[in-house]
């Protein structure tokens, strides 16, 4: 295992730009995960990144704001795009797990989106790596010894 393309999830859940902030809340409920890939209508671009911190936050916000009544409504009026992280850190498939892990540890984020380069101009999103990733491999080493 050398290099990200070991180490990443390769089946991500991903939702449209055009979703509400409510559907994202019940994808990241019901599924139990904590970073979900925005992309474009034509889902072939990502445009941006929810994590489960920024979901907290905006709900705290909207219930402080609203109260507990007013959440569901705002959760629907709200876009996935007025919350999501447009300007995203990414690595490549084909990058050291090294260098990865160095950004895990000089950096605030918990993901990191994984793109395959298809041309000059064209980049695929082809997976998502955690920091949880690298505490399940230090796990599995830990366990083989």
């Amino acid at each position: 295992m050398q290099i990200v393309a070991d180490l990443m999830t390769k089946k991500l859940l991903t939702i449209n730009a055009e979703h509400s902030m409510k559907n994202v809340h019940d994808l990241i409920t019901k599924k139990g995960i904590r970073h979900i890939p925005i992309m474009s209508k034509d889902n072939k671009t990502m445009v941006g990144l929810i994590t489960h911190k920024i979901m907290i936050a905006k709900v705290i916000s909207l219930m402080t704001e609203y109260g507990a009544e007013g959440l569901l409504e705002q959760e629907m009026r709200t876009s996935v795009m007025d919350i999501a992280v447009t300007d995203f850190d990414k690595v490549y498939a084909n990058d050291s797990l090294k260098y990865a892990a160095e950004y895990f540890l000089n950096n605030k984020n918990g993901c990191l989106p994984v793109f395959e380069k298809r041309s000059d101009q064209e980049e695929k999103l082809v997976g998502m790596l955690s920091s949880s990733d690298f505490v399940k491999l230090s796990l599995s080493l830990l366990q083989s010894q």
